[in-house]
């Protein structure tokens, strides 16, 4: 949909505020609900994340809100054929020439087995293709006054005719050439028509211009042309189209009235929401917890509401069709329809700051799906843009006295787009801490809260920081390393603080020392690069007096198992219509003579394969994880690339290679075996295949150097590190408190069945304390204890309501007592929001200035003492025939402890 909207018709305005209400409690009970500010990504869309936590898990939805009032519009997107498909990101790209789409969300159901969605397409009021007719299926559509709505339509009426006979079309561009049918096909679908290629007895009349200007019966295919069409007839339709249209004639091509007056349309599953209420029963009900993609629009027609919802993961639940019903209506959806979802499900944006287009939701494939179309938004352009805002971008927010943070300021007019402020005319200063910038970098000087601030162009922009001198702990990432010759690994660092805290350093603030034998360093980058022999040794990183020392292997994890230098494999193709052929060569090859194999996917429109296929199978050793090679690209045409391996058992299996071989010249890849089967790993054959009907071509594709990933252990022996962490036997109660036994509390974890340790207690008259399971909250003399069930790894399992209690206990408590929370332990948590939550409640408890102590029991023999978000985390060890117990005592508010 092209231009500016402009409504021509009246549509009733009514005075609406879109305020997110609560989201109903439909199966769930809410917990509670954390929002993101809304960020707007043109002038009238606004994009936030809603996470809801509730007694049966997460829910995460994405939600894009346009004001169709604004300088927006709706649209299509389409691979460059109907019938063929991509990721949404690579969607937005194609269709992105003109840089002015700023989201976009996946769309209608697909058949993939017959490469087509299965509503209707309409992209600039015209007629793309037509639905599959089933009536279940509703369409979200856009009138050309620009009024949005939901509606069935899906049994339409397209006819042609000669003036003597009228034809009605089964489909236009749907791939559904069986029983007694005529298909109209033009260049939106495919590059060609079927033709003889179909399989099976075929008319095909080729029309030019309305006028038909040559038919073939099971010929060869037609190139579709520019301005015309190809009627594709089977069954009885072939005699009847025989006998009535011949070459010469003129035709005329009616498309239904239904979209006579469509500007955009796009097919869906169920209407969930009309007039404001829940469908009292949906056309199709897709029942289950699932990932959900939506679209609602508001009652005056004025917003529409795009919302996905993210599903089989271990932190998120996915809704019910009733849930997702009932969650847009609490977005503002007086009409709403379900679009495809599960692993389609995925919402994109473009951002305005750099371009980049990123996925807001979690696919639950982990990866993107590939799609027929996608429904975007898109910006429309003012001639003469203006800088619109400024931001400051830091590469961390929290920094370490001596470290280097790269800072920068980005821009964006009134467009949207990106702008790059010139550095010369940025004015930088920082208040509350003091520091000094240098070549993009900000270097602080001194520790405490402050803020950065940028001017430019008469627009201020500032960044509070923080800055801290407490590390005790420098951490690298990886902290062993396994590298071959010539391979480039990044390495990350970080610093622990004494609270417990992560602060992320930039390469530039480590000093590092790497031995000319392990190879070289690149400290503007971190990357290590790996050197030309097999060898072993270690690295050593250096900050504030912090050390720590990194193991590292080059080339010890590969073996080389076929290398091509004497005939190895024969070609095969699938099916017998794909030709090729196999041999090895010297010219451009890797190493010397490599493998050389040429295909023809041309021929047919079926899933193709090109197989080389071992003379002798590749048979690896028991610890090979993997397998790795050389593959040029230049002739791969951006196909699959895999390899079918058997197991030790006989199992066959296929794993991926390379999603799309588009790259040029030579490059490595690998891919694991699979961990559920049994080695060692047998390797049958490695080939290329082609999904997709439309990609008819022919090329070749190159190997060398099959490898076997193994895992070799490192034998090397590296200093003690040196860091800062007090260690348990540090702590000491004070001299008035250790003399007191009346003041403390002496915390103690029974192994099972320990009568000793109870005999113990018995006769030792101290402030025993151990944990029920039971959740509780006791104001004591002078503290709060806080007891939590987190019995395998979840608070929320056991009793969701613990963490209602705990959620308000935090949220309203200012007295000054020190607060200790007892549970099992606090790093180990199933649900890593739920471990997340649980984290900042400590933060919340810390930044309010108190004392917070987190105790849980050990298998280790030995006490721990950490911290987390500014909590003591103590592990105490369980008692069996010893007791080993913690005395804590309160002073002044302070938590005092020492394990004894």
């Amino acid at each position: 949909m092209k231009g500016n909207l402009k409504r021509k018709v009246s549509v009733a305005l009514l005075a609406m505020s879109i305020v997110l209400t609560t989201v109903p409690s439909a199966a769930y009970n809410k917990i509670t609900e954390i929002k993101s500010t809304p960020e707007a990504y043109a002038d009238g869309v606004t994009h936030e994340n809603i996470r809801v936590f509730t007694d049966e898990g997460w829910i995460n939805m994405n939600v894009l809100r346009i004001d169709l009032e604004k300088n927006v519009q709706m649209d299509v997107l389409t691979d460059t054929v109907l019938s063929s498909r991509d990721t949404l990101t690579n969607l937005v790209k194609k269709n992105n020439t003109d840089n002015t789409v700023v989201a976009a969300i996946n769309s209608d159901f697909f058949d993939t087995n017959n490469s087509t969605t299965m509503g209707n397409l309409v992209k600039d009021n015209q007629l793309l293709s037509t639905s599959v007719g089933y009536d279940d299926f509703a369409s979200f559509s856009i009138s050309t006054s620009g009024v949005p709505y939901v509606a069935y339509v899906n049994t339409p009426n397209n006819t042609v005719s000669n003036g003597t006979f009228t034809k009605k079309l089964s489909y236009i561009n749907k791939p559904y050439l069986a029983y007694n049918r005529t298909i109209m096909f033009d260049k939106y679908f495919s590059p060609v028509s079927y033709g003889k290629y179909l399989g099976v007895d075929i008319l095909e009349i080729l029309v030019v211009n309305d006028v038909i200007t040559e038919i073939r019966r099971a010929g060869e295919n037609f190139k579709m042309p520019d301005n015309g069409y190809v009627l594709a007839s089977v069954g009885t339709d072939i005699a009847e189209m025989s006998k009535n249209f011949k070459v010469g004639d003129t035709l005329t091509l009616k498309k239904d009235v239904n979209f006579r007056y469509v500007d955009l349309s796009i097919g869906g599953g169920a209407q969930l929401v009309k007039e404001g209420k829940v469908v009292s029963a949906f056309s199709q009900n897709i029942t289950g917890l699932h990932p959900r993609t939506g679209l609602g629009i508001t009652k005056d027609r004025n917003h529409l509401i795009l919302v996905t919802i993210d599903g089989r993961t271990n932190s998120y639940r996915g809704v019910s069709q009733t849930e997702f019903a009932n969650i847009l209506i609490s977005l503002g959806a007086y009409e709403a329809i379900n679009l495809d979802g599960g692993g389609s499900t995925q919402m994109v944006t473009t951002s305005p700051w750099t371009s980049q287009i990123k996925t807001m939701n979690y696919p639950s494939d982990k990866t993107e799906r590939k799609m027929y179309t996608g429904l975007a938004i898109e910006k429309v352009l003012s001639d003469s843009p203006t800088l619109r805002a400024t931001k400051i971008s830091l590469s961390n927010t929290k920094m370490l006295i001596g470290s280097k943070v790269s800072v920068s300021l980005n821009g964006s007019d009134t467009n949207y787009n990106p702008v790059t402020p010139k550095a010369t005319d940025v004015i930088w200063s920082v208040n509350g801490v003091t520091g000094g910038f240098e070549n993009g970098y900000f270097v602080p000087t001194s520790t405490g809260v402050g803020t950065i601030t940028a001017i430019y162009n008469g627009m201020t922009a500032t960044q509070t920081i923080t800055v801290k001198n407490d590390g005790v702990k420098l951490v690298v990432s990886p902290n062993i390393l396994k590298i071959d010759d010539g391979q480039d690994k990044t390495m990350s660092f970080s610093v622990v603080t004494e609270e417990g805290n992560t602060i992320l350093l930039s390469p530039q603030a480590v000093k590092a020392t790497v031995p000319s034998t392990i190879g070289t360093y690149d400290a503007t980058k971190g990357i290590v690069t790996g050197g030309a022999n097999v060898t072993q040794g270690y690295m050593t990183f250096e900050f504030d007096g912090l050390t720590t020392y990194v193991p590292v292997g080059v080339g010890l994890d590969k073996q080389l198992y076929y290398d091509f230098e004497k005939p190895t494999a024969t070609f095969s193709g699938y099916p017998l219509t794909v030709e090729g052929a196999y041999s090895e060569t010297t010219t451009n090859g890797k190493f010397g003579t490599s493998a050389f194999m040429s295909y023809d996917f041309s021929k047919s429109t079926d899933t193709r394969a090109a197989y080389m296929i071992f003379n002798k199978p590749v048979v690896f050793p028991v610890d090979t994880q993997g397998i790795g090679l050389w593959v040029n690209g230049d002739g791969g045409n951006s196909h699959w690339l895999r390899a079918k391996v058997i197991d030790s058992t006989g199992v066959a299996t296929n794993i991926t290679l390379a999603s799309s071989v588009d790259w040029q010249g030579w490059k490595y890849v690998s891919a694991n075996f699979p961990t559920d089967l049994k080695a060692p790993f047998t390797l049958e054959r490695i080939y290329l295949v082609e999904t997709e009907a439309t990609k008819l071509d022919s090329g070749y594709i190159m190997f060398d150097n099959v490898e076997a990933i193994t895992s070799n252990a490192l034998s090397v022996a590296t200093p003690q590190e040196i860091n800062r962490v007090k260690k348990a036997l540090d702590y000491k109660l004070p001299s008035d408190l250790a003399n007191a036994a009346s003041k403390l509390t002496s915390y103690i974890y029974k192994a099972e069945k320990s009568k000793d340790i109870d005999a113990i207690m018995k006769a030792n008259p101290l402030n025993w304390s151990t944990n029920t399971g039971a959740f509780s909250i006791s104001d004591k003399t002078d503290a709060y204890v806080i007891k939590i069930n987190n019995k395998n790894g979840y608070i929320r399992k056991n009793d969701y309501t613990q963490w209602i209690k705990l959620l308000e206990f935090v949220k309203n408590y200012n007295g000054n007592k020190p607060v200790v929370l007892m549970m099992n332990d606090v790093y180990i948590f199933n649900d890593t929001l739920e471990q997340e939550l649980f984290s900042t409640q400590l933060q919340s408890l810390t930044d309010k200035g108190k004392d917070v102590a987190v105790i849980f029991p050990t298998s280790n023999a030995t006490f721990n003492v950490g911290k987390l978000n500014g909590a003591y985390v103590v592990k105490v060890p369980r008692s069996s025939t010893k007791a080993l117990y913690l005395n804590l005592g309160i002073k002044d508010g302070k938590i005092y402890f020492e394990a004894k």
